[in-house]
């Protein structure tokens, strides 16, 4: 059989056995989950001046908080390869645990952690993975994958915007939480701009955003679909939020979610991410500052949708 032709029956048999669309399966790819910002590994002392293969990093922990089997099967055994990257995610998870937990590791990990805390040699811990049988380096890997998943680390939230009330007070109110999201595929990680859904009235909540708005139940697997016809509105002058609302057909609002009370200068870099991607994801309904992925993971039904922004 020619090569390209086994290559692509391989990815078919890979298709039906993940789910992944043919394009995913065929680039060895899988989903797109959310995902936190790991740049800061390539700072730790033991691997500057090391490539870490942060993109893959990156996926590999989205997937483990999503619980996505197909992507783990695929991505463990690419990080893996890389004694680098092994080292960074490591660190990052298990070089922070108490002694009396570390203690508690399987064989691999437990060694690998005592060399990173007694070896005052910072290119010790990289070494020591490129000595190690590959299996030994993979159940490290695994081991350290598992503590990711469980630890959830938070986006960045800046500050909350209150929302005028409607009017005739016939409309629910929402308040909304300035966020980001680390999302990764296959063309690698990219930052989004998030706006967090917070309910300010009684009839504010996922059903009000399911049946009135529209908006699709976010599937902790991947990213919420796009829409174009939800537009996030902001002043190019004053840099800030005026508005969230969904247009019919004929380009006027049929739905107006919010019409911001007051006006707040966005920070810089998140103005910077909404233009750069003209994308903002929003999400809800949350009442407190628990971050929208952790709270998938947790169970919690959450709505979502990307928006597209507009710029006044």
């Amino acid at each position: 059989m020619p090569k390209d032709h086994a290559r692509k029956n391989a990815a078919r048999r890979a298709q039906q056995r993940t789910g992944a669309a043919y394009t995913s399966a065929n680039a060895a790819t899988t989903h797109t989950h959310p995902a936190p910002d790991l740049a800061s590994l390539a700072d730790l002392p033991y691997t500057r001046g090391h490539r870490i293969e942060l993109d893959r990093a990156t996926a590999l922990v989205g997937a483990a908080r999503a619980g996505c089997g197909p992507c783990l099967d695929t991505l463990i055994p690419q990080v893996a390869d890389s004694a680098a990257t092994v080292a960074a995610l490591a660190g990052g998870a298990l070089g922070i645990l108490p002694p009396v937990l570390a203690a508690a590791l399987p064989d691999p990990a437990r060694a690998w952690v005592r060399v990173l805390h007694e070896q005052a040699d910072d290119a010790a811990p990289v070494h020591v993975l490129s000595l190690m049988p590959a299996d030994h380096r993979r159940d490290l890997l695994e081991t350290t994958v598992d503590f990711w998943a469980a630890g959830a680390a938070q986006p960045p939230v800046f500050e909350t915007i209150t929302l005028d009330e409607p009017d005739d007070g016939s409309d629910p109110v929402y308040g909304v939480t300035l966020s980001e999201l680390e999302a990764t595929g296959p063309q690698g990680s990219q930052r989004l701009p998030m706006l967090i859904l917070n309910p300010q009235s009684g009839d504010a909540g996922l059903e009000d955003l399911l049946h009135r708005c529209g908006l699709p139940v976010w599937d902790a697997t991947t990213l919420p679909p796009a829409d174009a016809r939800w537009r996030v509105r902001f002043d190019i002058a004053t840099r800030s939020l005026e508005g969230i609302a969904h247009i019919d057909a004929d380009g006027f609002d049929d739905i107006s979610l919010f019409q911001a009370a007051e006006q707040v200068t966005l920070p810089d870099h998140w103005w910077d991410l909404v233009d750069t991607t003209e994308t903002v994801l929003l999400c809800g309904p949350l009442k407190d500052a628990t971050p929208p992925e952790e709270a998938l993971a947790d169970g919690v039904a959450l709505a979502g949708v990307r928006a597209r922004a507009r710029f006044l």
